[in-house]
């Protein structure tokens, strides 16, 4: 079952031409949202939408993006995925602009932050990087559906995790106090949970839609404000000693755009890919089908108490 493509994959030479195909990107306002957005807009996506919840930062990368790249369409739209209601108004307003949405990047994410809880009160790490994921997902399904009928191409939603699920408490995903800060856990499991989820949602929801793909990945261990200052000096020393270097937004963003631009026969829905194109990994909770179930159950009873 396992595929591999060259760590030569560029986004420079090998996507394909994107007219006509409308994305969004969350967290596309820095890091490996930003380089992503840039691919597509290389590429010539139709149109790009940056979800960001900075407008100045979000404003910076279109200026940017567009001082690179002759005349891409490229909007902004705020978006905090700590707030239930923020990302509701996102989602409508997207609507609103676009009739329909080829590709949908779920790439923001938050890593080691103090304990907290969201506006809707989850732990912050679980509830921004996936339930604030699922929310968006839920919102926009109606629309990536309605896109699939429309074009040859797939509709792709690209879910990033990570190779940190390894993190992840016993057991994987304590689900029975996620309304809580989980004081219990280290920021380190409780990140590794959150990615974990990533993973086993994005493989359920394969399952039950089945005429869009839905692509787990890892970008690798790429040099983003994502990381704590203690984590890239850790990190640094570490690949230096093994003759690496931490990957730029640049080449995270590779994996990500393989994902959605390969051809389809390359590229299987819920199915974890490490960088570039390599299939089959993952970690063993994840192919536990009924944590992915009580997982897709648990989030569909929250989710809708806010939207059902």
């Amino acid at each position: 079952m396992a595929t591999s493509q060259s760590d030569s994959f560029s986004n420079d030479s090998e996507i394909p031409d994107l007219s006509g195909r409308v994305a969004i990107v969350t967290g596309g306002a820095s890091g490996i949202g930003k380089a992503t957005c840039h691919a597509l807009a290389k590429s010539n996506a139709k149109h790009i939408f940056i979800l960001s919840r900075n407008e100045n930062s979000g404003m910076a990368a279109m200026e940017d993006i567009r001082s690179k790249t002759p005349n891409p369409q490229i909007t902004f739209i705020s978006c905090d995925l700590s707030s239930f209601a923020s990302i509701q108004r996102a989602a409508n307003t997207f609507n609103l602009i676009s009739p329909r949405l080829d590709l949908l990047f779920c790439n923001a994410a938050v890593c080691l932050v103090p304990q907290g809880l969201t506006q809707d009160g989850y732990e912050i790490h679980f509830g921004i990087n996936h339930l604030g994921h699922a929310l968006l997902i839920k919102l926009l399904m109606p629309t990536l559906l309605k896109t699939v009928p429309k074009w040859p191409h797939d509709v792709r939603i690209m879910v990033l995790s990570t190779c940190r699920w390894n993190w992840a408490p016993e057991g994987g995903i304590i689900i029975d106090d996620l309304q809580t800060t989980q004081p219990q856990l280290t920021s380190k499991e409780r990140y590794g949970q959150s990615k974990l989820a990533n993973i086993l949602y994005a493989r359920e929801l394969a399952r039950r839609y089945r005429t869009i793909k839905i692509i787990p990945l890892h970008p690798g261990i790429v040099d983003t404000d994502i990381m704590c200052r203690l984590q890239k000096k850790y990190l640094r020393a570490v690949y230096r000693k093994l003759g690496h270097e931490l990957l730029t937004p640049e080449e995270g963003a590779r994996n990500s755009m393989w994902a959605a631009t390969a051809p389809r026969k390359e590229v299987l829905s819920g199915i974890y890919y490490d960088p570039i194109g390599v299939a089959g990994k993952g970690p063993k909770a994840s192919m536990d089908r009924d944590l992915a179930v009580e997982l897709w159950e648990w989030t569909e009873k929250e989710l809708n108490k806010f939207c059902g």
